[in-house]
């Protein structure tokens, strides 16, 4: 289907109750690879290229909260599970975009959210890694590394804490 002006699929309004649902999907493989989804936008000629937006939903209920944004790469019965990669975009002529993971400031009331980088155990092997690096630069200065804790107003100020692993190993 070839469109000129905008398309929208959507689902109904209920008044009392909840919203359809929408599902995507592609079907299992017997003897195979299962299929893609693809989601693209067209590129921008004299303009910006077009941009992919993926929101969750809004409640203004007192006892609800707002929707999830859940990506989550495959599992594998027999081999690695799948890779979750995000990665700005490169400025042939300039600089490459920036990638920012915030969580959003608190209400009236509450703490702001939290943010957790970890990586799973493993029961037999060494667990992953977590590398924080810059880029270096072929004719400037490296980029900095910098690790900032909150100040307080009415109490003390964050904290920061480097732990090493403990072993058990005799080795």
């Amino acid at each position: 289907v070839v469109v000129r002006g905008g398309v929208q699929v959507g689902t109904g309004a209920d008044l009392a109750g909840v919203w359809g649902q929408m599902e995507v999907v592609t079907g299992n493989a017997v003897q195979g690879a299962g299929g893609d989804i693809s989601v693209a936008v067209g590129a921008g000629d004299t303009s910006d290229g077009g941009d992919v937006v993926v929101g969750a939903g809004y409640t203004s209920s007192a006892s609800g909260k707002g929707g999830d944004v859940v990506v989550s790469a495959g599992a594998s019965m027999l081999s690695t599970g799948g890779d979750i990669l995000m990665s700005s975009g490169v400025g042939s002529a300039t600089s490459s975009g920036a990638v920012s993971i915030v969580s959003a400031n608190a209400g009236t009331s509450g703490v702001s959210g939290a943010m957790t980088l970890s990586t799973g155990t493993s029961t037999a092997g060494t667990s992953g890694s977590i590398q924080l690096l810059t880029g270096e630069a072929l004719s400037g200065s490296g980029g900095d590394v910098v690790v900032k804790v909150g100040a307080g107003d009415t109490g003390n100020g964050g904290q920061v804490s480097v732990e090493a692993g403990s072993t058990s190993s005799m080795y």
